[in-house]
């Protein structure tokens, strides 16, 4: 967006309070609390801690590690869905399954409002199911922390497959860092199979502030990290004087061994 704003209009009061700006200038920033996406590359950190969530259209209720901030509203638990999702307002099932609906989403059992669609399909997570031998530990939700405090990193590991047929997984994982500035998460895609429609990526807060990814397409084998708008910027085009805020940038990373271009989610200014 670019504003003409005259003589007078904006003052400096952080370096010299009786200095004026004039001319032209370019608002750079994004709109508050939404999340943008860039690319990565990065491996899925394996889950360990069995949540228990083994069903079909289930959420499982588990506490975090460390409040976690999204959309400016901070949690201490969040329910782990089997359709790939995490619900942090309620269980948000049963019913919950994707049924070729892009962001935003409206209500189920609740809002989804405050959801992180991690891989949202029509995905099952109960044991003894023909795909699940993929995986030593079965299929579930597992978790793992890494690093220590107070810069931890929450991993939380789909082992999943599809409700219509079981031979096709679904592996992929998000991570919420602690306190984090810009309330990252991770989304990292690990080898999915069978999956090239109904399914959906992203992020939905409140009144309709959305960041989807992905929506009725074959998923991509890549990170996404979203990141809440925090800061703006004001560069003059013909300034006298000139003050700029950096945006945080964020990583995002593609699992390895696979090595292919991966997105990034930064803070943007529009």
């Amino acid at each position: 967006m670019t504003a003409s704003i005259g003589p007078g209009a904006i003052t400096d009061t952080s370096g010299n309070p009786n200095a004026a700006f004039t001319g032209n200038y370019t608002v750079q920033g994004c709109p508050p609390n939404q999340y943008s996406i860039t690319n990565g590359t990065d491996a899925i950190v394996a889950g360990i801690t069995d949540t228990g969530n083994h069903c079909d259209d289930c959420d499982t209720l588990i506490s975090l590690p460390f409040p976690f901030m999204l959309y400016g509203t901070t949690y201490s638990n969040v329910n782990v869905n089997s359709n790939g999702r995490l619900d942090f307002i309620c269980a948000n099932e049963p019913n919950g399954f994707n049924n070729n609906s892009c962001l935003p989403v409206s209500p189920n059992q609740c809002s989804y409002d405050y959801t992180i669609f991690a891989l949202w399909h029509d995905l099952r997570t109960d044991l003894g199911l023909s795909g699940c031998s993929t995986w030593t530990n079965g299929c579930g939700i597992f978790t793992s922390i890494s690093g220590t405090a107070p810069n931890r990193i929450f991993n939380i590991e789909w082992h999943a497959v599809r409700y219509f047929s079981n031979v096709y997984t679904a592996d992929f994982e998000v991570r919420l860092y602690e306190n984090d500035p810009g309330q990252r998460f991770d989304i990292i895609y690990g080898a999915s199979t069978g999956i090239t429609g109904s399914d959906t990526a992203g992020v939905q807060g409140p009144a309709g502030l959305i960041t989807q990814d992905f929506c009725n397409a074959l998923p991509p084998q890549n990170v996404r990290a979203p990141t809440r708008c925090q800061y703006a910027s004001v560069q003059p085009q013909h300034p006298r004087r000139q003050q700029r805020q950096q945006l945080p940038r964020l990583r995002r990373r593609h699992q390895r061994p696979l090595r292919r271009p991966a997105r990034r989610l930064r803070l943007r200014a529009y």
